[in-house]
């Protein structure tokens, strides 16, 4: 992982954050993982945050994944590039993308459950919804 130069009084460490999204009630299958790749000599990087949840409810899992987007983009010591994506698995599968409707940029699909829980934003939407990097941590 690439250390950056980002302040260390704004937001958080990745290890940080992976115990904050585990300790959040009403969550299993919890994970925020690092996607490296090579485009020629740059090196790119995307965080991946990951949980499962009973919530049926529109309103809790909206905010689930607003919460998560902003966990996500508040990770100080990896520069993610390439933005965050956010994998929620629900029970029955919801559209996770759609959820967030004020969130310009989105991308998702929801032809199958595969795609449905699956809503990525690249670093122009963070910076518009959630200001600059790395964010404020949110609260649990």
């Amino acid at each position: 992982m690439s250390q950056t130069s980002a302040p260390t009084s704004s937001g958080q460490t990745l290890a940080e954050a992976r115990a904050q999204l585990q300790e959040r009630s009403g969550l299993t299958d919890t994970s925020i993982t690092v996607n490296e790749t090579m485009s020629g000599f740059q090196e790119h990087r995307r965080l991946w945050l990951e949980a499962s949840t009973t919530s049926t409810s529109e309103d809790e899992q909206r905010t689930l994944v607003e919460y998560m987007f902003a966990l996500g983009w508040s990770v100080n010591d990896v520069d993610a590039d390439q933005g965050v994506s956010v994998r929620v698995h629900t029970q029955p599968q919801v559209t996770i993308g759609a959820l967030l409707k004020d969130w310009e940029g989105l991308q998702y699909r929801s032809t199958s459950d595969s795609f449905r829980e699956l809503v990525v934003a690249s670093r122009k939407v963070l910076e518009r919804q959630l200001g600059q990097w790395p964010g404020a941590v949110p609260s649990r």
